[in-house]
Formats: structure tokens, sequence, C-alpha cells
């Protein structure tokens, strides 16, 4: 949430929302986020906005400063991935 805050800053500040609340139960974050849009009028949510936000701030980031439980995730990923390509 705080990288879509920060790719729509201006939405949100155009609407006065300081904060985003998210209400809805989908185990889907993207979905929890477009009910959030639509209930406040921002118009449609664009995923990849926020996932250049957060391409900006991780090329800034050591990757030892990532949280383990991330770092966990991609090597599973990935050995994933390299297993379906041998």
């Amino acid at each position: 949430l705080k990288f879509v805050k920060l790719a729509y800053e201006k939405e949100l500040e155009d609407k006065h929302i300081t904060d985003i609340k998210l209400t809805s139960q989908d185990p889907m974050i993207v979905k929890r986020i477009n009910e959030f849009f639509k209930l406040h009028d921002l118009g449609e949510f664009n995923k990849s906005r926020s996932d250049k936000s957060i391409l900006n701030e991780l090329k800034n980031t050591n990757v030892d400063d990532l949280p383990t439980q991330l770092i966990d995730d991609l090597e599973t990923m990935f050995e994933k991935i390299n297993a379906m390509l041998e």
C-alpha cells in the first residue's frame, strides 16, 4: 500500500484521502485495492504504476535489508522456474 500511495499521490490528495484502508476480505490484494478505488471514485487502478514505485525503491535497497521471507519466496520461485526449464 505504501507504493500505491506513492504512485497515486495526486489522485489521493485530490480526494483528501490520507490513508488507504482496505475493507474487502478478498485474498488478492489487487482486487482489494480495485474495490477501494471504485468506492472512492479514484478511477481505474493500474498496478504497473505502483510496480514502478517498487522498482525505484528496490534499486536503492541493499539486499541485506530485504525481509527474509521475501528472499526465501524469491528463491523458491526461481527454483521452480529453473525446474520447468530443464
